[in-house]
């Protein structure tokens, strides 16, 4: 058909003008032919995208705040239980220092074994429970009943003052690794760390039981026993001496072994275990020889290392805040001086509120 229709299509194409790209001077394009395409769906995307980008943005910084906020709530808990642990030590040391001038003290008394005045005792927002010093190294798997109070150093026999008799008395210690242990001690001996007779407090020159450790014979089964204790644990030395104490013995709080170490006999340690049955203190080394019917010559040089009271205490506050959200336990040590009531250390034994 070669007629034209003007109100419609001609019936061809000019298809170099409709591919040919525009200037904006009006000018030819300097290369090709392309054609012209719609360039909406390209934004969409590219919107999608930033707006995509600013949601993971807005949910980091969400995310971030919740971190911050839950960081900063863990943090006051765990000062406000640091402080209550703080205020059982001190309530304690008050209370130690309210009975300084008792010409005796024990587990009888009062004041010592008393649940009351230290399991569960709140303060401001939370409560704390003072228990006695954990054991040295003790890994037995027996459980024991829970105890609250203090435990005293005068238990125990203080490594600084000890004879080579006494420490033949425990479990692995021969004459050898005992004189051994004399030897270590007088090494690390001089002027400066000498123990004074009239010293409130006796800590050298041994200031730490595993220093035990480094003796030529020494080995941790022969100083606390086996990895999990067992029947004869008791009567390792490591778990029967101190470092730091008075240098005297109480007789009543001592230890079996370390009376033992100072020459009572198995008769004595009976007569001692009933007494202490019957919730009485001795309230002089005289009349507590008396009347356990002691030998008096079998321990007659250790006689002047036996008291009926104790000066130097170690326990260790636990508190709770808010349904025991956060936990905290603080170890101490509370010496009774002239002076009055004095930490000697102060660390924190366990911290149940850290993320």
């Amino acid at each position: 058909m070669s007629g034209r229709d003007d109100g419609g299509f001609s019936g061809e194409v000019d298809w170099k003008a409709a591919c040919k790209p525009e200037r904006k001077d009006g000018g030819d394009a300097v290369a090709g032919y392309v054609f012209r395409q719609d360039n909406q769906g390209f934004v969409l995307i590219s919107t999608l995208g930033i707006m995509a980008v600013l949601a993971v943005l807005a949910w980091s910084f969400v995310f971030n705040a919740r971190v911050e906020v839950k960081i900063s709530s863990w943090q006051q808990q765990r000062l406000e239980a640091y402080y209550t642990a703080r205020s059982g030590l001190q309530r304690t040391a008050a209370l130690l220092a309210a009975h300084k001038e008792e010409e005796a003290n024990g587990p009888s008394s009062p004041w010592w074994s008393d649940e009351a005045q230290y399991h569960h005792r709140r303060t401001g927002g939370g409560e704390y429970t003072i228990r006695p010093f954990p054991g040295r190294e003790t890994e037995s798997k027996t459980k024991r009943p829970e105890t609250y109070g203090v435990s005293d150093e005068e238990s125990l026999l203080n490594i600084n003052v000890a004879t080579p008799e006494m420490l033949m008395q425990f479990d692995g210690i021969n004459s050898v690794l005992a004189e051994e242990i004399l030897l270590y001690r007088a090494k690390q001996s001089n002027e400066e760390n000498e123990p004074k007779q009239d010293a409130e407090t006796i800590s050298s020159p041994i200031r730490d039981i595993r220093e035990l450790l480094q003796i030529h014979g020494m080995n941790r089964d022969i100083l606390f026993g086996g990895p999990h204790g067992g029947s004869r644990a008791e009567s390792r030395l490591g778990r029967n001496i101190t470092c730091y104490s008075s240098g005297k013995i109480n007789v009543n709080t001592a230890r079996p072994m370390v009376l033992t170490s100072l020459g009572f006999s198995e008769e004595s340690l009976r007569a001692i275990q009933l007494f202490r049955a019957e919730g009485q203190n001795a309230q002089s080394v005289d009349s507590f020889l008396n009347q356990m019917r002691v030998n008096r010559e079998l321990i007659q040089k250790n006689i002047p290392l036996l008291t009926v009271k104790s000066t130097h205490f170690r326990m260790t506050s636990s508190a709770t805040i808010r349904n025991k959200v956060s936990t905290l336990s603080i170890s101490a040590r509370c010496d009774l001086l002239k002076e009055g009531a004095i930490f000697s250390l102060w660390q924190i034994a366990h911290d149940g509120g850290r993320p």
